[in-house]
């Protein structure tokens, strides 16, 4: 899978050299606030990149992520796997770099991904589950067509979750939206 949201920035399969820059992204005070996954140490994530890696060309993948790149960097990742409170269920999750937040590519990455989810047959029935205080989270899932949903149990910090869904529209979930 390659998808150019912009001159700058495309979303891209994952690559095993992807790892170090995943792990840093993924251990970064701003990032560990609201993603439930740790990683101990840089193996753990050369093995979670390849295990990833392998879920690609799978009709019964577990989760498929993919690369939001600039050039050749990781710039964060975009993912469909299942839903935290709800295995049954199937999750958008999405993480960008800090330094590139508040530009709008978490949200051209998240319809891209979407509308080429729904090109392979993959995007009915997405849900998200987000911080309560994740606000800029929330407007991505809108500017997505996804539609408040109720709240999930608080997370081990205490913290409220709330779910959304994807209201089938999927048609409005296109980049540049």
């Amino acid at each position: 899978m390659h998808i150019a949201l912009d001159e700058e920035f495309s979303i891209r399969e994952l690559r095993d050299d992807d790892a170090e820059a995943l792990y840093e992204l993924m251990n970064r005070p701003e990032s560990m606030r609201y993603l439930p996954d740790r990683f101990e140490s840089i193996d753990e994530m050369r093995e979670v990149v390849a295990w990833l890696r392998s879920n690609y060309g799978k009709p019964d993948f577990t989760r498929l992520s993919y690369a939001i790149a600039r050039g050749d960097d990781l710039a964060g990742w975009v993912s469909v796997g299942p839903l935290p409170s709800d295995e049954s269920k199937r999750e958008l999750a999405y993480c960008v770099s800090p330094e590139l937040q508040g530009r709008g590519l978490a949200g051209r990455a998240a319809a891209a991904f979407i509308s080429r989810l729904r090109e392979e047959g993959l995007a009915d029935g997405l849900w998200a589950e987000v911080d309560a205080d994740n606000a800029a989270s929330i407007r991505v899932l809108r500017k997505c067509g996804f539609a408040p949903a109720g709240e999930s149990a608080a997370d081990e910090n205490g913290r409220t979750k709330l779910l959304f869904r994807s209201d089938d529209g999927a048609e409005r979930a296109r980049p540049g939206r």
